[in-house]
């Protein structure tokens, strides 16, 4: 306990400590100590760091073992926790703990040149009859999400996102030739795009002096 008390600060000048000082005014005393009990957070937080740090670990000892081309990220680790090594019981009154936990790690390897190859294979032969491959929209580094790894069988189902530039056909076989007749190229891509609904469309004029489309039907080629 301190009693009222008037505070200075040490090292002030002396000139200056009449004028500069606090002042309490009643009995001071410590009402309670602080306390530390752990609880279920503490211990979820502890096994979040504890899974994090396996990962990291299980990372780096994979890639120090496979070549270049096989290396993987941390996404292509799956841990499956063990024993509790170490730990502090619920309401265990304790500033700081530790805690320890066994993990066993398994990795997803593969080829990741392969799997681009097998993903635009897939993409290509999913295309509809009426549409055609142009070329595929390359992204650094290759993309992928792991949906299901079946440890037992050492296989896995992954989903890559592929971006491609496509050639479509199916507008082209809605196109009226009648309403066409004797249209200038503005007035032809309005009724493409505003009444067949193709947003994209090229419209070439032979020989190059043309400014309309010809008013015969078997003149006009659509591809």
């Amino acid at each position: 306990m301190i009693a009222p008390s008037r505070f200075i600060i040490p090292g002030l000048w002396e000139g200056l400590q009449d004028k500069i000082y606090a002042q309490s005014q009643e009995l001071m005393k410590m009402q309670s100590l602080p306390q530390y009990v752990v609880n279920e957070q503490d211990i979820s937080l502890a096994k979040s760091a504890a899974e994090k740090a396996a990962g990291g670990q299980s990372l780096t000892t994979f890639n120090e073992l496979l070549p270049d081309n096989l290396k993987i990220s941390i996404y292509d680790i799956a841990l499956e926790p063990g024993e509790i090594i170490t730990a502090p019981a619920l309401g265990e009154a304790i500033k700081n703990f530790k805690f320890a936990q066994k993990y066993q790690a398994y990795a997803l390897i593969f080829d990741k040149s392969a799997l681009r190859e097998a993903a635009h294979k897939k993409f290509e032969k999913n295309l509809a009859g009426h549409e055609s491959l142009i070329s595929f929209l390359e992204t650094e580094p290759l993309t992928y999400d792991t949906m299901e790894i079946y440890r037992d069988q050492g296989t896995a189902v992954l989903s890559v996102p592929v971006t491609a530039i496509i050639r479509g056909n199916q507008g082209s076989q809605n196109i009226d030739k009648e309403k066409l007749l004797g249209m200038n190229k503005e007035e032809a891509l309005k009724y493409l795009r505003e009444e067949l609904k193709i947003e994209d469309a090229q419209i070439k004029f032979s020989p190059f002096w043309v400014r309309k489309i010809p008013k015969l039907k078997d003149h006009i080629i659509i591809q």
